[in-house]
């Protein structure tokens, strides 16, 4: 089951990303109206963990008799994410090489994708990786998840499970951001309560609840565009006025999980200019997008100042459409050659032993 229309919003959740990173200085972000939305943008990652719940459950839960069998699933998962992620982690290394010295630390943890579980090391190499040494948590648990705790429990039972641990994240993140003990970065309180790996479970999790939902709704597709409209702009509204509470650890699933729920159903417009082939492709390109841009930036703002382009505009929007080409490109040269070798690893070593079991049977 493939549902395209969630596949652009990817991309959408990227740009916000990449224009929060800009420091939202840029116009027309740097207008009021818009700045308070672009700058706590960087929520675009919940929606992606949230979202990433969500496939997961889509691709796994109609197979109710079948188990997730760990060892498919974690070479699935690590062909899908590590070619590209590690080809970003090799340009960023080159550029502090050529500008600055390496953190030989940071870059093994950053190259075994455990950055996050170390505070103090999320940010020197390629600060945007820590997003997936977050994802790594939930694809080890997910077939625990799956094989043993959603199957065994009713949906109720572990909806008020996962409804606490939300709860206590917010509490817990909300109350200490507010508290004399918070000190703003680079400090060990910051980045245990906005980047350690089990203070976002909650919102893989929120995602894994939404996909059941979603899959005892699936005949009840209709047209919900003026709803999808209805929470777009609510969520544009709080961005804008909320300047107290922290949306980063999955508070802001108040409005993402209904959000994913109704263009999931949706067969309204949204949906059909959604599913163009040219938006999908940016969806699936999204991926690359997010995790290179800090190296193509610096490697291109290198490039301004050796040819003198001082103009912020002219340089942000450079850098976002070469982004998005180099994204396009590595997603066709990168990730699906990579991915495909990586499946297709298992399949030829069991050729192979099956080649030379007949040769010894022979």
């Amino acid at each position: 089951m493939k549902l395209n229309q969630l596949t652009f919003t990817r991309f959408l959740a990227a740009v916000a990303i990449v224009i929060y990173h800009a420091k939202s200085d840029i116009w027309p972000f740097n207008l009021p109206v818009l700045h308070n939305v672009f700058s706590k943008a960087n929520v675009g990652v919940s929606y992606f963990f949230i979202l990433s719940g969500f496939v997961m459950i889509i691709a796994y839960g109609q197979q109710k008799a079948v188990k997730v069998k760990p060892g498919n699933y974690y070479l699935n998962r690590i062909a899908r994410i590590y070619p590209v992620y590690l080809f970003a982690l090799i340009l960023a290394a080159v550029r502090l090489l050529i500008i600055d010295t390496l953190p030989v630390k940071e870059f093994i943890l950053q190259l075994f994708a455990i950055q996050s579980w170390f505070p103090g090391y999320i940010s020197k190499v390629n600060a945007p990786g820590w997003s997936l040494s977050v994802e790594a948590l939930f694809y080890v648990a997910f077939p625990l998840l799956f094989n043993y705790y959603y199957s065994k429990f009713s949906f109720k039972s572990v909806a008020i499970l996962v409804s606490c641990l939300w709860l206590t994240t917010q509490v817990l993140l909300n109350f200490l951001y507010r508290s004399p003990y918070y000190a703003a970065p680079p400090s060990t309180i910051h980045d245990l309560l906005f980047y350690f790996p089990l203070m976002h479970i909650n919102e893989f999790m929120i995602g894994n609840i939404l996909g059941f939902v979603y899959l005892k709704s699936a005949k009840r597709q209709a047209n919900y565009d003026l709803h999808i409209t209805f929470i777009v702009i609510a969520l544009l509204v709080v961005l804008s006025v909320n300047n107290y509470l922290s949306f980063h650890d999955g508070l802001m699933a108040v409005l993402f999980a209904p959000l994913i729920l109704l263009l999931a159903l949706n067969n309204g417009k949204i949906t059909k200019v959604f599913s163009n082939k040219y938006l999908i492709l940016l969806g699936e390109a999204s991926y690359s997008m997010y995790i290179l841009q800090h190296p193509i930036k610096s490697f291109l703002s290198f490039f301004f100042k050796k040819i003198r382009v001082v103009n912020p505009e002219l340089q942000f929007y450079t850098f976002l459409v070469a982004l998005i080409c180099i994204s396009i490109a590595c997603y066709f040269f990168i990730e699906i050659p990579a991915k495909d070798w990586i499946k297709g690893w298992k399949d030829r070593k069991r050729l192979k032993l099956q080649a030379v079991d007949d040769s010894v049977n022979f």
